[in-house]
């Protein structure tokens, strides 16, 4: 069996990542509709279409007295692109260009070649186009830290979803995320207490 490699590893790095950003999304539906884990998890999982979990915890949110979460709002929109590269990790094929370094000594000459491996739409096989996504390793652990800072995120808001009374971001929970991204609207729970690091991480 040929053993993986550390672009495989960086593949699953980044999905592990995503998974956990998914059980702090269980642990949201969980406390929304004030059941117990196993209840939650038999309903969220079975949702695939990630459009729609979003669109019932939405409308359990708006269901719900004060305080009223407006922030769900934009972190529902910075969870959408988490999910359209998981489906890229999970779905694209891992091809290979080969990446060649020149100097210049009175004329070029190849310096080095390497195999890199990237993955690719797996409906572009056998094309090529320059302006295509796809992803190098580098790219995937971008991708990798994009989902734990996702999670973060998801994680202090289902804490204050669950006891607002006991948790300091309620009032930042309150409202609009505005223009922050979430890199800054994570710095911004982060001065309340109880803060996670923040990117770059350790590949």
């Amino acid at each position: 069996m040929e053993q993986p490699s550390s672009f495989d590893l960086a593949r699953l790095a980044a999905l592990k990542e995503y998974a956990s950003l998914e059980h702090e999304l269980c642990l949201l539906m969980r406390n929304l509709l004030g059941v117990d884990d196993p209840v939650a998890a038999a309903v969220f999982y079975q949702i695939s279409n990630t459009r729609s979990r979003y669109a019932i915890i939405g409308r359990l949110i708006g269901l719900r007295p004060d305080p009223k979460w407006r922030a769900w709002a934009k972190i529902e929109r910075w969870l959408t692109p988490c999910d359209t590269a998981r489906n890229h990790l999970i779905h694209w094929f891992e091809d290979h260009y080969m990446r060649v370094t020149v100097t210049e000594d009175g004329g070029l000459k190849a310096a080095s070649a390497e195999r890199v491996p990237w993955l690719r739409n797996a409906t572009r096989r056998g094309s090529f186009s320059a302006d295509e996504k796809r992803y190098e390793a580098k790219d995937i652990f971008t991708e990798r830290d994009n989902f734990r800072v996702a999670k973060h995120i998801v994680n202090r808001f289902q804490l204050t979803v669950w006891k607002p009374e006991e948790w300091p971001w309620t009032d930042i929970f309150q409202q609009p995320a505005g223009d922050l991204t979430p890199v800054e609207f994570l710095q911004l729970l982060n001065e309340r207490g109880h803060a996670a690091r923040l990117p770059p991480y350790d590949r």
